[in-house]
Order: structure tokens, then C-alpha cells, then sequence
């Protein structure tokens, strides 16, 4: 028989107190590194090519002349207008404080697929990646993407040239008569004045 004053052992809870230990671990390292892993997770840095993806896409839109492919890939509300050119489009213009910046698709995209583009992320703020891709005169260009709806969107590109306008003609005017005959110094008459 058993003895009713001896009372079970208790159970030594050693898996609970290590429990306990990694959840606060866990807990002290994510406050550590709160900025880094949001940062990760808003910018979707599992796939650190998609920045490229998406220009790479907007330039072969580009090349094709396909406007509703390349459109989409801004940001919603941006500022790049379709450049129109004899009722054809031709590329997007910027209305900028230095003028009317245009991007025609022969400047803008280049002659071949894109390759090795340059990506470089930044987590400030609300975070985006600048992509450098090369155009279509062969420099390279760089574009700012931010995510947008879940989406990697264009939000600038750099390059460009300035609208050329017609130099307006220079109409040389002479000034209008001044009452009173002009106003330069008047001419003795050679008579003697009093």
C-alpha cells in the first residue's frame, strides 16, 4: 500500500524555462534588429532582382512600342506624360522647374535586352532600390522604383533631354522718336546768346 502523506515529486519543467529563455531571445533580437527586418520585409529583399525585373520589362515595352506595358509600370499618379509626336507616341515628357524634359523611346530604350543591371537598395523612410540600366545611346541611366501595392514602380528616371524649342528670331528695334527732336545735346547754332 501506498502512503497518503507522501505526495508525488514535482516535475522539474526544464523544456518550459528554456522555452521561456528563446522566446525572450527571440523577442530581444527582433527589438534589435526591428529596422533591418521591416526593411526586409516591406521591400521584399527575398528577391533582390525584382527591381530589374520591372525596368527590364518597361524597356523591352519600350523597344516594342507597346505604351500600355510601359505605362503600367509607373507609379500610379506620375508625373511622366505620353509623349505624342504627329499623333504617333513617341515616349514621355516631365514638366520639371528646369522646362519640359522629354524621353523618346529611340534615347530611352536601348538596341539589345538589358543585362546585368546595377540594383541598389535603400531602407530609409518608406524604402526603394535605384536600378541603373543602360539607354538607348548607350549611357547609363538610373531609374528610382519604390513598392508600390505590392508592385515595384517607377517613380523617376533620370536622363532625358531638354524639349529643343525654336530659337525665336531677334527683331532689332530702334527706339521711337523723343518729343522735342531726340535726346541728345543740341548743336550750337553759332549765334551769341545774351
Amino acid at each position: 500500500m501506498s502512503d497518503p502523506t507522501m505526495q508525488p515529486k514535482p516535475k522539474k519543467r526544464y523544456g518550459e524555462i528554456i522555452g521561456v529563455f528563446v522566446l525572450l531571445g527571440v523577442i530581444i533580437l527582433a527589438a534589435l534588429y526591428q529596422e533591418q527586418l521591416t526593411s526586409f520585409f516591406t521591400l521584399r529583399l527575398w528577391d533582390k532582382g525584382a527591381p530589374a525585373k520591372q525596368v527590364t520589362a518597361f524597356l523591352t515595352a519600350l523597344q516594342k512600342g507597346d505604351q500600355a506595358a510601359a505605362s503600367a509600370i509607373f507609379e500610379p499618379n506620375t508625373s511622366y506624360k505620353p509623349l505624342m509626336e504627329k499623333d504617333k507616341w513617341n515616349g514621355y515628357f516631365i514638366i520639371t522647374q528646369a522646362g519640359k524634359l522629354i524621353f523618346t523611346l529611340a534615347e530611352t530604350a536601348p538596341k539589345e535586352e538589358p543585362k546585368d543591371l546595377k540594383v541598389e537598395f535603400n531602407p530609409n523612410g518608406k524604402g526603394s532600390a535605384m536600378v541603373t540600366a543602360p539607354d538607348g545611346r548607350g549611357k547609363m541611366v538610373d531609374y528610382r522604383m519604390e513598392m508600390i501595392e505590392g508592385q515595384w514602380r517607377i517613380t523617376e528616371m533620370r536622363g532625358g533631354r531638354p524639349e529643343s524649342t525654336a530659337p525665336a528670331k531677334t527683331v532689332r528695334q530702334t527706339p521711337p522718336p523723343m518729343p522735342g527732336g531726340g535726346g541728345g545735346a543740341k548743336k550750337p547754332s553759332g549765334k551769341p546768346t545774351h
